[in-house]
């Protein structure tokens, strides 16, 4: 539906043969008094449609985040209490009130999780499958066996068939069973600690436990706790609050936290050494204000960048902000930049050729891909990680640039195919002699 419609085209839609048939069900799924709310206003039958949509197709976590903005607009006792009945369906609230320890629930989209923990406000939930079954550790779209808290309210019990296919694929795979189930202890004991120790938990985690302790004012500490599979990951530090409602509802994402650290779990050892590696930390920035965190983060960034600016001096690189550059023949220049990402506190790597004087800047354009990883969290990469990313850079794509003529690399299809510009229009192209020419364009 166009959301640039008038009011009376979207009328028009609304009585329309191909929306009254959806409508239609819509009525039969869940009450002819759909009919009635919001009267005439269409634009918000409309909207609630998306929702009712969600909703007749069992994504209740869609339905529910599509129809919570229209809670505002019911003005009417009438309205409330068809707008409160379809979210109560939304939520599965009945149903969910049914579900224990040892359960599985679903959500679409999402995946199959096992309840591991429930009390009466919220359920600990570890998922082992994605959304179409398959097991965690063999599906790239789930991120390893993610144990979170949630209320329950938009998942659903599993149909029969469902939790048969599980409980078969364990007895096939007793070893996936043990698999799946492997850290789950280690990660409610260090909850448990967690909490004894005074730290409040995030109301809403993703894929993660989340907890934090307030120091100072808009200062906390904050430590998150992910299951990999393989090992738990434990990110932890300082960082600072500008919102304290969304901070208690989410906590604070691993990339964000300001002045941040990584330790990893894999048995009790490992387990007491990071207890011991994360009071030490606690202990060391106890007493420090928002702008003491700031300024420290500032320093381990401009530390960071002087790292890379060492690697790129010995090539022949100049520093100007993020950026590095070298001249080429012809007045041409080769460059690296690490790019700050604007929903993250990480950065990109990308390597550019072009032309100080031409109307199209990018003749040459990469961005450094290690591991299947374009996106770096700067604070937590060790020197040897990073080290590996620069050799990539250093001597898997600048030398080999440096190296040669630029008359033959644009013979290079790898070279050539990443212009971003049209060549042809180009009239400084270094590559035109010897691609678009060639080609008789």
């Amino acid at each position: 539906m166009d959301k640039t419609q008038t009011s009376s085209q979207k009328e028009r839609w609304f009585f329309s043969d191909e929306f009254q048939a959806r409508w239609k069900n819509y009525k039969n799924a869940f009450g002819e008094d759909i009919d009635t709310i919001f009267g005439n206003d269409y634009d918000k039958k409309l909207r609630l449609s998306e929702g009712l949509e969600y909703l007749f197709n069992d994504r209740l976590h869609d339905a529910y985040h599509a129809m919570l903005h229209l809670e505002p607009a019911c003005l009417t006792d009438a309205d409330r209490r068809v707008f409160d009945r379809l979210m109560a369906l939304c939520r599965n609230e009945k149903e969910m009130a049914t579900v224990k320890a040892g359960d599985w629930v679903k959500r679409s989209g999402s995946g199959y999780y096992k309840v591991i923990d429930r009390t009466p406000e919220c359920a600990v939930i570890k998922r082992a499958f994605d959304n179409k079954l398959a097991f965690a550790r063999e599906s790239e779209k789930v991120d390893g066996f993610a144990i979170e808290l949630t209320d329950l309210m938009t998942y659903q019990l599993l149909e029969e068939g469902e939790l048969l296919r599980i409980e078969q694929f364990f007895k096939d795979f007793t070893d996936k069973e043990a698999e799946f189930l492997r850290y789950t202890d280690t990660m409610l004991s260090l909850r448990e600690e967690l909490l004894k120790s005074n730290f409040k938990e995030a109301e809403w985690s993703f894929r993660q436990f989340s907890f934090y302790r307030f120091t100072l004012d808009k200062v906390a500490f904050a430590v998150n706790l992910k299951d990999y599979g393989e090992h738990i990951g434990v990110t932890y530090g300082f960082t600072t609050v500008a919102e304290g409602e969304h901070f208690r509802l989410y906590g604070e994402d691993d990339f964000n936290i300001k002045l941040r650290f990584y330790s990893v779990i894999k048995n009790e050892s490992d387990k007491n050494a990071v207890a011991d590696q994360i009071k030490n930390v606690y202990d060391t920035y106890l007493y420090k204000s928002r702008d003491d965190i700031l300024a420290l983060k500032k320093e381990r960034q401009k530390q960071f960048l002087q790292k890379i600016a060492e690697r790129l001096k010995q090539l022949g690189f100049k520093k100007k902000g993020a950026k590095w550059t070298m001249g080429l023949e012809g007045d041409f220049c080769l460059e690296f930049e690490a790019q700050k990402s604007q929903y993250s506190d990480e950065y990109y790597f990308n390597v550019r050729v072009y032309h100080k004087d031409g109307q199209f800047p990018c003749c040459y354009y990469t961005r450094l891909n290690t591991n299947q990883k374009d996106v770096y969290d700067w604070q937590l990469m060790t020197e040897g990680e990073l080290n590996a990313l620069l050799d990539e850079a250093a001597l898997g794509i600048l030398a080999p640039i440096i190296k040669t003529p630029l008359a033959t690399l644009g013979g290079k299809s790898e070279i050539w195919q990443c212009c971003t510009c049209p060549r042809n229009k180009c009239n400084v192209c270094w590559v035109q002699k010897n691609l678009w020419e060639a080609n008789g364009n």
